[in-house]
């Protein structure tokens, strides 16, 4: 078991840290800020920080974990979820081991002790910040556990079309950057997200460590025979009437 460091001989440090991330964080709002900007579609995003009141607003959901996953580089196609319709982009994802990772640079723990998982779990190593996330058919909700952040945007594309941006930054978990659970929800139907990862601090080139993904149930579009009987619904029941 790896000893807590105290707090006093590691003040200095983590202080500038803290600064250093606070001005990371800066620049990814401001980069959210600009594609916010450039939305042309109004809806209502909300961030989550835990994962209960996630699942509270997301209702059924689908849930990916990184241990299932053989290590080396994430294959661009096929990938090991597509069967599910969840494909990531710009997968320049290796896979590492929990044990072999630093997970909290205040302790020195690796990301099995912080985690709480087993030295061989699987996570997802990315460098450098951002990457894509696909879905085969529209969700309302979608989450990620995300470890050594800064915090995370989120920029979403809507099925109808236009985009909106959500940033959630570390801040009200710890500066300490221990993995995190974000998540974000939505009022429109979803089809694609952009992940911006926040550096831990400037030009730590963002080295970030996924456990899970997880999305809401898919929004099958209606079939055509469908949407002819609801069109014929009005006329039926006025020949009832008569």
């Amino acid at each position: 078991m790896i000893a807590k460091l105290s707090r006093s001989s590691t003040a200095p440090r983590i202080t500038a840290r803290r600064e250093s991330a606070m001005h990371a964080r800066s620049g990814l709002a401001a980069v959210c800020a600009a594609a916010l900007l450039g939305s042309h579609a109004s809806a209502t995003l909300v961030g989550h920080y835990d994962a209960a009141s996630w699942h509270a607003a997301a209702g059924a959901v689908t849930t990916v974990d990184t241990a299932t996953l053989p290590l080396g580089v994430l294959p661009q196609n096929p990938q090991p979820w597509a069967h599910l319709g969840f494909r990531l982009g710009s997968v320049a994802f290796a896979g590492v081991t929990a044990g072999s990772q630093i997970g909290d640079y205040e302790t020195a723990a690796t990301l099995d002790e912080v985690w709480g998982v087993a030295p061989s779990t699987v996570v997802l190593k990315r460098v450098p910040d951002n990457f894509m996330v696909f879905f085969d058919q529209p969700t309302k909700a979608f989450s990620l556990e995300i470890g050594n952040v800064g915090g995370i945007g989120f920029s979403v594309v809507f099925a109808g079309g236009g985009s909106e941006t959500i940033f959630l930054p570390d801040w009200p978990i710890d500066y300490v950057l221990d993995p995190v659970f974000y998540g974000v929800t939505s009022d429109r139907e979803i089809i694609n997200i952009g992940v911006l990862v926040g550096d831990s601090w400037p030009g730590s080139n963002t080295t970030s460590y996924t456990k899970s993904f997880a999305w809401g149930t898919p929004i099958p579009a209606p079939a055509v025979g469908a949407l002819a009987l609801l069109a014929l619904a009005p006329l039926a029941a006025t020949r009832r009437r008569r």
